[in-house]
């Protein structure tokens, strides 16, 4: 007969095995990668989580006009994904709407609420 303590140990390792929470680094990396899924995806996550600490990688490469052509994310642009997640996490709507092709307007309007509230240096 298995020991209960064992049985225990092992439950706690599959939940801890089946944990998809991810760090700052590996948001980080996804977010400066080549990949538009993986970076719709960090920025994603970012959104769900609300974590403010990666406002900067976030920002960086804006300007980025890629179309996702991944199911889950098609006809998505890096841009319009990011500056979605900052409308959320700021509770501001920007000065234009937000489409797929980059706006610097929108962009510096974010920059500028973050870079107030601290979010950035």
């Amino acid at each position: 007969m298995i020991n209960k303590n064992v049985i225990w140990l092992f439950l706690v390792l599959i939940f801890l095995s089946c944990n998809k929470g991810r760090d700052s680094n590996d948001l980080r990396e996804m977010l400066n990668s080549n990949n538009v899924e993986k970076i719709i995806e960090a920025s994603n996550y970012i959104n769900k989580n609300k974590d403010t600490s990666l406002v900067a990688d976030l920002l960086k490469n804006s300007f980025d006009p890629r179309i996702s052509h991944d199911i889950r994310y098609y006809g998505m642009s890096v841009f319009k994904v990011k500056m979605s997640v900052m409308k959320d996490l700021t509770a501001f709507s920007p000065p234009r709407k937000i489409t797929y092709k980059p706006d610097s307007v929108i962009i510096k309007f974010y920059y500028d609420i973050s870079k107030k509230r601290g979010w950035i240096e």
